[in-house]
């Protein structure tokens, strides 16, 4: 009896000092502190303080949410639509600073870490090698004839002249041939990569899986060396799909948005294949987010860089395939395959037309097959070569970014990385494997 009275006294005195419960406007006031929280946390790197504020503006909103249209407390206001609104509003942008600063930490440990400061190491010793290599060539075409040497030192000499003439100036003497000393002085000058070569080698890089090797080659280029508009919406483009590679969502997705301002503005000077090629990336990252209206304005975009486009026409099907208007979709596809001197892409588009016809809800977008959509893009790029200077000389330098990327594999036997760790599996497909890409051609061309 003893034992019953006290234990009725304890909880007694234990429900006196229970704490009250939060009203709305305590929960509310707690969500726009854990947003500036998490705001400030981002430029801190304070992980444990952006998870806390996330945590607690999640248990705020779920409070509000049971709160929602049920009678307030005398001289407290109501749980309405409005002020539940503003909350969800304000505790979306605590998960998006929480997350962005998660991100932010393991980047920097990542950048911090061995394999990134031994390529770093690596990387500045082959240049040097590389560099040399084209000088020697150079000098051995000063001292004899060129069409003597060996076909190998012929094609590094004929390198040397166009990098040399590339990132240093003219080297012709006033007959018109080549300097070839003066390209050798011309290549010992050239201490560093030059940023734009590094942004081809980082594409060779993500096209061939070494997402790794990709994002660390996209993080030593200066955002001062990026002289021109073009270079640097090129340069955000590619960082956002390599932080994507890594997982890290939220910094993929800042830096893909930054691409796409700097796409409209007026002094972007790119060749109309390279304008084209940008609005149609950053427009099938606004697709995969289902934002339509962006993606709808950035395919427009496409059109006008390079008119008649039949991948933009077949880009504009997958869309609206995504959006499950198949009988439009079929017309764009039909259009796609009407001769534009794109008669490569008939047989692909008119497979999808007849998957589209015998089963059109389950047929998924390949926009995000990144070999499939890399093979279309190489053939445009390829057709649109005989018409445009900027596109030969791009394929000029992505050849000399070719052999460097060589050499350096040579070097880097023991940082050979592994695919990353998924964390955004919504991403995957468009870093595929070869296997995977050549899968879903066979599949394509079979009309599965």
């Amino acid at each position: 009896m003893r034992f019953l009275i006290a234990l009725i006294t304890a909880t007694a005195i234990a429900a006196c000092h229970k704490e009250p419960e939060k009203t709305a406007t305590q929960l509310r006031a707690e969500i726009h502190g854990a947003a500036k929280t998490a705001e400030d946390s981002v430029k801190t790197l304070d992980k444990a303080a952006a998870e806390g504020a996330a945590k607690s503006a999640t248990v705020a909103l779920d409070l509000l949410r049971k709160m929602h249209g049920k009678p307030g407390v005398a001289a407290e206001a109501l749980v309405d639509d409005a002020l539940l609104t503003e909350c969800e509003t304000a505790a979306l942008k605590v998960g998006r600073w929480a997350t962005l600063t998660k991100e932010k930490v393991e980047r920097r440990e990542k950048l911090g870490g061995w394999k990134a400061k031994a390529y770093y190491a690596l990387d500045a010793m082959v240049w040097k090698v590389f560099v040399h290599g084209l000088a020697l060539a150079a000098d051995q075409a000063a001292a004899g004839n060129l069409k003597a040497l060996p076909d190998k030192v012929q094609k590094s000499a004929e390198e040397a002249v166009r990098f040399a003439e590339d990132y240093v100036g003219p080297q012709r003497l006033a007959s018109g041939e080549v300097d070839w000393q003066g390209v050798s002085r011309a290549l010992k000058e050239i201490k560093e990569m030059p940023a734009d070569l590094r942004l081809l080698l980082s594409v060779l890089m993500m096209a061939t899986t070494e997402f790794d090797l990709a994002f660390y080659e996209l993080e030593s280029i200066p955002a001062a060396s990026l002289k021109t508009v073009g270079l640097r919406a090129t340069h955000r483009l590619l960082l956002g799909c390599s932080y994507l590679s890594q997982g890290y969502g939220q910094l993929g997705m800042n830096e893909l948005e930054e691409a796409d301002k700097l796409s409209a503005d007026p002094q972007l000077k790119l060749d109309p294949a390279g304008k084209c090629c940008l609005h149609l990336m950053v427009g099938c990252y606004f697709m995969r987010e289902k934002r339509w209206a962006d993606a709808d304005r950035c395919l427009a975009a496409a059109s006008l860089a390079w008119p008649d486009n039949p991948l933009i026409v077949y880009l504009t099907g997958e869309r609206q395939i995504a959006t499950h208007e198949y009988a439009e979709a079929e017309k764009s596809f039909a259009k796609a395959a009407q001769g534009s001197g794109f008669e490569w892409l008939a047989e692909k588009v008119q497979a999808r037309a007849k998957r589209l016809r015998d089963d059109p809800a389950g047929l998924e977008p390949v926009v995000f097959d990144f070999n499939f959509m890399a093979e279309i893009a190489s053939k445009c790029i390829e057709g649109k070569t005989q018409k445009s200077e900027g596109v030969k000389k791009l394929r000029e330098q992505m050849e000399t970014a070719k052999t460097y990327m060589r050499d350096l594999k040579e070097k880097l036997p023991e940082l050979k990385m592994k695919m990353p760790e998924w964390k955004m599996p919504e991403m995957k497909e468009l870093f595929q494997g070869k296997e995977s890409g050549e899968k879903t051609a066979e599949k394509e061309k079979a009309g599965v």
